[in-house]
């Protein structure tokens, strides 16, 4: 490239279209900074002899699984729930091959011998109506486990909540519905989350792997919101829950 040059006026240059000259540099794009000195593969060799072969030959294929969706009135609308991962399966191919200059340019398969036969991944998708968006007065527990540490002095200082220990991934339930005041990375939570359930209660979710919810949502009870993870100040994967009443934070163990 020399100074004035562009990758369309070296189409004009040379007579071909941007197309042509990006199937000879596969790196470049229309949008592709160009600087002074850079080169560029111009031509290409065409073979003056095509050498084509027909050929039967036996491999390995992978065989994709398939995805089966099952209604589950235990989740609700719009929800969806992995029950089972699906897994490939493998099959042993017999097919008749041409090719041009060693590049296949078509397949006639002439066996096909299932070797493994693939897992289907099951989903569920929920049919439970979704309750009303707003408070109820009732809060339910955000992990579906038992609490492994409590709320009141640990390590020298005052645990102001509830912890769920569980597998990074599970799912985080809103404990009663209300509007999501925040969701993002608080310091020592970690990815947290609020959620204003009205009557003045609001609750909090710590040390998340995933935020499902943003600022100013509405959500139901027992709506999935987040997922158990170790971010923040955590020793390992688990849902830190708060309570707060009157703006005061009190122990959640007497409200869920």
């Amino acid at each position: 490239m020399k100074a004035g040059d562009t990758l369309y006026g070296i189409c004009d240059k040379l007579d071909v279209t941007f197309k042509e000259l990006k199937k000879m540099n596969p790196k470049i794009t229309e949008n592709s900074v160009i600087h002074i000195g850079d080169k560029f593969v111009t031509q290409q060799a065409v073979p003056l002899l095509t050498v084509r072969t027909v050929e039967v030959s036996t491999f390995a294929e992978k065989v994709k699984y398939k995805t089966v969706y099952k209604k589950s009135s235990s989740y609700y609308q719009g929800e969806q729930v992995v029950q089972r991962s699906g897994s490939n399966g493998k099959a042993k191919i017999t097919a008749r091959l041409v090719k041009e200059n060693g590049k296949t340019v078509s397949r006639k398969d002439l066996n096909k011998e299932i070797i493994k036969e693939p897992i289907s991944k099951i989903v569920l998708k929920g049919t439970k109506k979704v309750p009303p968006k707003k408070g109820t007065g009732q809060l339910q527990r955000p992990v579906a486990v038992g609490v492994y540490r409590g709320y009141g002095p640990r390590w020298g200082r005052w645990h102001y909540g509830l912890d769920y220990a569980a597998p990074t991934g599970t799912a985080i339930r809103a404990a009663d519905g209300g509007t999501v005041i925040s969701a993002g990375w608080s310091g020592a939570y970690g990815l947290r989350i609020m959620i204003d359930h009205g009557g003045n209660i609001k609750t909090l979710y710590a040390h998340c792997s995933a935020i499902y919810v943003s600022a100013g949502q509405q959500v139901y009870k027992g709506q999935t919101i987040a997922a158990v993870g170790s971010t923040g100040r955590s020793t390992g994967p688990h849902c830190h829950f708060e309570v707060f009443k009157n703006g005061s934070n009190v122990n959640p163990a007497n409200y869920v």
